[in-house]
């Protein structure tokens, strides 16, 4: 039986049924690692954008701590002399 031509279509047959459905499920793994790539594409931007953010704030933050040390001696002068 297993030297049969019948026999061969049938396993031929059904190889090709198996081998749809592990094409299908690979198309479909394939697609949720696509919308995964892309939310977490997204995801980056947002942290990048946000840690410009921070960057930018800290940078004024540093230059008001300069600004005020650098004041802050003027101003207790001047505060001292008015009294």
């Amino acid at each position: 039986m297993p030297d049969s031509a019948d026999y061969r279509k049938y396993l031929e047959e059904k190889f090709a049924g198996l081998q749809k459905l592990q094409h299908a499920y690979f198309r479909e793994l394939h697609d949720r690692f696509d919308g995964i790539e892309k939310q977490n594409e997204k995801r980056n931007g947002r942290i990048e954008k946000a840690e410009d953010g921070i960057k930018g704030l800290s940078r004024l933050v540093y230059i008001g701590l300069g600004i005020w040390l650098v004041l802050q001696p003027i101003i207790i002068y001047v505060i001292t002399k008015i009294k």
